[in-house]
């Protein structure tokens, strides 16, 4: 995945990436300002760690170094990959925003966001944080407590620049 997050930057597009246990409960281009080479959900301990399973990467010389040195050390390496992001974002600046905790409906961070679930101002529900034999359940039982939810799909990749 990293490998075709890297191709797509290179290719001068922008990237939407969602893990497939998300599901977004609002649009997110709407709820996103996209003015940041790195938007997306972090989890609140440790420190603001970055998720990659929702995250915006901007086509930005920054982002493109930063998602060619994740390969690189990714492939060479047991690590997670939001650790490794995360120390690569840092010393490379790229300038990036965590979606507010009490929106973004992480699953490590719900004790958080869980007051806003029938508010209708959740961005998403993504079930991280909990075991993958549980995941769908936990995402089916959120969901049926969210008013009138609908389900939005959104493409994953768009133009950095206009072409012709």
């Amino acid at each position: 995945e990293q490998q075709a997050i890297l191709s797509l930057l290179q290719a001068g597009w922008h990237v939407l990436w969602i893990d497939s246990d998300v599901v977004f409960l609002t649009d997110p281009f709407a709820a996103l300002p996209l003015t940041h080479d790195w938007e997306g959900t972090c989890r609140i301990k440790p420190s603001f760690l970055r998720n990659m399973g929702v995250m915006v990467m901007r086509s930005t010389p920054a982002t493109l170094e930063v998602q060619a040195a994740l390969v690189r050390t990714f492939n060479r390496s047991d690590d997670m990959d939001e650790p490794i992001l995360r120390s690569l974002m840092r010393t490379r600046n790229v300038s990036a925003l965590c979606v507010p905790p009490e929106v973004d409906g992480l699953g490590c961070n719900e004790a958080i966001w869980a007051p806003q679930l029938t508010s209708g101002r959740l961005l998403m529900l993504h079930a991280a944080c909990h075991k993958t034999i549980h995941k769908m359940r936990w995402l089916v039982g959120k969901l049926r407590q969210v008013p009138g939810h609908r389900l939005l799909a959104a493409p994953i990749a768009w133009p950095a620049r206009n072409r012709t």
